[in-house]
């Protein structure tokens, strides 16, 4: 009496040495399509780390701020009336965060908080010469904001320090400018 598993590996070693070539081929398709799929997956991998790193190191992922001012209405209304209300908003305007200073070691020593970096950030205008950009200055204390978003690293030219007086411009709005290290802009900021 044969064994069923006798049989098969009977047929399947069978099968093998009367088609060699037909084998190898089989063999060589299989390992260049797992080949592949390593590839590409090892190729995702990078490519979704590199954009994660690219995307979250940029900013905070968190940011605390201030809370915006709220509309009451002039008096209230009273049972049984009808009013025709329209209330205007106020225009927002940017306003800190008032005991900052204390509350930095707070949110330090949460759990899971890996940095803490005050930072302040206005609308502006630099100019050098006839040239004029629009920018978002951001204010920050340099080894904090470094922690957070690994700026030093991103660095191209230059050191990374903000001393009085000094800055970090980006890549295209120093071309745009034609400015390079050392170099000086003029800031218009409106208050």
């Amino acid at each position: 009496m044969v064994s069923w598993f006798g049989f098969e590996r009977t047929v399947a070693l069978r099968f093998l040495r009367e088609g060699r070539m037909q084998t190898l081929l089989i063999i060589v398709g299989v390992a260049a399509g797992v080949a592949v799929i390593a590839y590409i997956s090892a190729l995702i991998t990078g490519l979704q780390r590199n954009t994660l790193d690219k995307t979250l190191g940029a900013q905070a992922h968190v940011t605390l701020s201030s809370p915006d001012d709220t509309v009451l209405a002039l008096r209230p209304l009273v049972a049984g009336s009808t009013a025709l209300v329209q209330t205007q908003p106020r225009a927002q305007r940017p306003r800190s965060i008032a005991n900052w200073q204390q509350l930095v070691p707070v949110l330090e020593a949460l759990p899971g908080v890996a940095g803490v970096s005050p930072m302040v950030s206005v609308a502006g205008l630099a100019v050098r010469g006839e040239a004029s950009r629009s920018v978002a200055l951001v204010g920050v204390d340099l080894d904090r904001y470094d922690r957070i978003v690994r700026l030093r690293a991103k660095v191209v030219q230059g050191v990374a320090r903000l001393n009085a007086g000094e800055g970090i411009l980006g890549r295209e709005l120093a071309g745009d400018l034609g400015v390079r290290v050392g170099d000086r802009v003029g800031l218009v900021v409106g208050v």
